[in-house]
């Protein structure tokens, strides 16, 4: 008989099975570690228990006692092959003869019967003997629900929600589908908990800037601050939209744009807006165009009155410039807030005003002097365009 030495202990020791395990990729056939170096002891464990399956007995594994391979002695399993667990029932705290693991009919008709319409204080008072694990696991089985989210399942066509605890019709109105059939929360319960979770992200949802609306608050999404609703412009298009950034924002985004790193120079804190002269407006496009008529060697002079082009004019309108062009005079006027899609009634009521501008100036005489001036010019870069025509 061959031998073989132990890698762990160094013992020199028969080369069987008794003292090592088997294994196919070595090239003996067996392992390097004998049996007892590996928590076992010598001699071939399998035939001692083919002895005590066929002696109907088994021996515990935790008090070691052989004892009758019985539902008396021990609990069922499905795992092993003689079909019962390995430890005996005095060892997992129960008595000999004790067969509470097992149903009889008069517990199984209460299930059937009360499982679906009573409360869980009820039903443990109806089987005493019965944890509510054991009834919610027995009751899946019998009334064949799925475990977990199908327990709330009801036999009606209904179904209680995890976490109201209401009875509701077990439909896509009320409950989510997923893989395995209906959620345990219904849809309200649902929206209610990623709500939260995304508030507890610090994520800002609709729900919440409804509620801050509310208290006269709104959110800048480029300062992250929450501000009062009169730090926000007002939408030309619609009234009751708001500008996504606080107007300290938005005109420092528009000063970058237009005069790089070194905005803050004409940056006005007093909400106005200034040119490279030092003027000062109230929108930046106007900016726009004194600037444009700085750089382009252009004198001017701001706000001439009505009154001195227009006889018998009582009102106190401007022009917004006058401009010297080959000793010619031309006044301009820059409507901002033109806006012919608009539904809002400010935008409305500047149009009709400026309508009416318009007329006063083709009554007397004053077109071929008056250059109008349009938000569509600015965006569209037709400055060079106007002016080069005069």
């Amino acid at each position: 008989m061959d031998n073989k030495i132990c890698s762990k202990c160094n013992r020199e020791l028969p080369l069987t099975d008794d003292y090592f395990n088997r294994r196919k990729d070595s090239k003996d056939g067996f392992r390097n570690i004998c049996r007892e170096c590996k928590g076992n002891t010598f001699g071939n464990k399998r035939k001692n228990e083919a002895v005590v399956y066929n002696d109907r007995t088994k021996k515990c594994n935790k008090c070691g006692r052989r004892l009758p391979l019985d539902s008396n002695h021990f609990r069922k399993s499905n795992k092993t092959k003689d079909g019962f667990q390995g430890t005996c029932k005095e060892c997992k705290g129960l008595s000999f003869n004790d067969n509470t693991g097992t149903w009889n009919e008069y517990e199984n008709n209460i299930l059937i019967n009360y499982y679906s319409n009573t409360e869980k204080e009820k039903l443990l008072e109806l089987l005493p003997e019965r944890t509510w694990i054991a009834i919610t696991y027995q009751a899946s089985k019998i009334l064949k629900l799925k475990r977990n989210r199908s327990l709330n399942r009801l036999q009606n066509g209904k179904r209680k929600c995890k976490e109201c605890d209401l009875i509701l019709d077990e439909n896509i109105n009320n409950f989510s589908k997923d893989k395995d059939g209906f959620r345990a929360t219904c849809k309200v319960c649902e929206k209610k908990i990623y709500e939260e979770k995304r508030r507890n992200n610090n994520v800002i949802t609709n729900k919440l800037k409804q509620e801050k609306l509310m208290e006269g608050l709104k959110y800048c999404y480029k300062c992250a601050t929450w501000k009062s609703l009169d730090n926000f412009y007002i939408d030309h298009d619609d009234i009751n939209k708001i500008h996504h950034w606080c107007i300290e924002c938005d005109r420092k985004y528009y000063f970058k744009i237009n005069y790089g790193d070194k905005y803050l120079k004409y940056y006005d804190k007093n909400n106005k807006y200034i040119d490279i002269l030092g003027n000062k407006y109230y929108s930046m496009p106007e900016v726009i165009i004194s600037n444009w008529l700085i750089e382009n060697n252009i004198k001017f002079n701001k706000q001439p009155k009505y009154k001195d082009y227009i006889e018998n004019d009582t009102t106190k309108r401007r022009f917004d410039w006058i401009i010297f062009i080959n000793n010619k005079e031309y006044l301009i006027e820059y409507f901002g807030m033109w806006y012919k899609n608009s539904k809002s009634k400010i935008v409305n009521n500047y149009i009709v005003k400026s309508k009416k501008k318009i007329k006063d100036i083709y009554k007397n005489n004053l077109f071929n002097k008056c250059i109008l001036i349009f938000p569509n010019d600015i965006k569209n870069s037709k400055l060079d365009y106007i002016f080069n025509n005069l």
